[in-house]
């Protein structure tokens, strides 16, 4: 596999930037189908101990490919990288229980066309960080980006604090802010080179995970919570794994995290990070399509999918704030580049 090297090579030469676009496009994809499967997943299904299970799960399996290809020194944990590790894996396990709660409150398919947002997100906070500077291309990005997430969560919606849609969109930022987060977070981790970016991943989502069964516990102890989070599971069946959510669970394991998060951040390493999510807008149209499918095949009732209504039209105004954020990033580059090069001149 060319992603997968025997020993953690930190001065191998970069890969090819084709070779990047496609691990990072290949990411959105294994999202965008596993937006539907997860929705297949936690019907009748406790959706903290859904993310327990993935975690726990996916968490260890990351760990023993690192230790396979990093080895056991490769693979140890810096104490002083502990907190920003603790950190990535907090905002994995916000991302993942957001977007998994939020199925359960929304539709799949406006909780994959909330990702393109994640891009604008990434400028909003570079530029709030000082990392970026503002320009009028990029401010009009942001607003125009914001202002289609505002109509998609909330045109036709109520807006009480019980309704389960809004209470799915705002699950649904807080799933595409914490993938945001992890890709920043996780960046110079490795540009330090003192990891590879397996060990990143397992380490995250082993931290995670611990975050998840704590989660999970503290919710099924207490019915009204898993009411709320959960009203279609009964206490008796807190800690029940339906037979349907075996094969979601698995493909959530193996590509939404073990693969999926292994490809973000290979990419992580040769991108910068509005690269890393400018493939989001393919998300929406995977899931769309396939619960389309899902819906004329005949699965698509049983499990409660729905078609995406009017709000989904808020995708368009985020892919074109997006791409005026890409439009100003590359000109961003273009200028240090040549400002890297007439320096560099000055020197000679």
């Amino acid at each position: 596999m060319l992603l997968l090297t025997k020993r953690f090579q930190p001065s191998a030469p970069p890969p090819r930037t084709a070779l990047v676009h496609l691990a990072l496009l290949g990411t959105q994809v294994i999202f965008g189908l596993g937006s539907v499967i997860g929705k297949l997943g936690v019907h009748k299904f406790n959706p903290f101990l859904f993310v327990a299970i993935r975690d726990g799960s996916a968490g260890p399996l990351l760990m023993l490919l690192s230790l396979a290809t990093a080895g056991l020194r490769g693979s140890k944990l810096h104490l002083a990288d502990l907190p920003r590790f603790v950190l990535a894996g907090f905002c994995l396990f916000v991302s993942q229980s957001g977007f998994i709660v939020g199925v359960k409150f929304a539709s799949a398919v406006v909780g994959s066309a909330w990702q393109p947002a994640q891009p604008i997100m990434a400028t909003t906070l570079a530029l709030a960080l000082g990392w970026e500077q503002a320009s009028a291309i990029k401010i009009a990005g942001i607003l125009i980006g914001f202002g289609g997430a505002a109509f998609m969560a909330l045109y036709g919606q109520k807006l009480d604090a019980s309704s389960a849609p809004l209470i799915g969109n705002l699950l649904f930022f807080c799933n595409c802010m914490g993938t945001v987060i992890y890709v920043m977070l996780t960046k110079p981790l490795l540009n330090s080179k003192r990891y590879s970016y397996i060990t990143v991943s397992a380490w995250a989502y082993l931290i995670g995970a611990c975050f998840s069964v704590a989660t999970v516990f503290i919710v099924n102890s207490k019915a009204a919570w898993l009411r709320f989070f959960a009203p279609d599971v009964a206490m008796a069946q807190a800690w029940v794994v339906p037979h349907s959510a075996i094969l979601p669970l698995i493909y959530w394991i193996l590509f939404n995290s073990v693969a999926a998060y292994l490809l973000i951040t290979w990419g992580n390493q040769y991108a910068p990070a509005s690269t890393v999510l400018a493939y989001c807008p393919m998300q929406p149209f995977v899931s769309t399509a396939l619960v389309y499918i899902l819906i004329l095949a005949g699965p698509g009732k049983t499990f409660h999918l729905e078609e995406p209504g009017l709000n989904a039209i808020g995708a368009i105004p985020i892919v074109i704030g997006m791409l005026l954020v890409a439009v100003s990033a590359r000109a961003d580059e273009e200028a240090a580049r040549r400002k890297n090069n007439l320096q560099q001149n000055f020197l000679r």
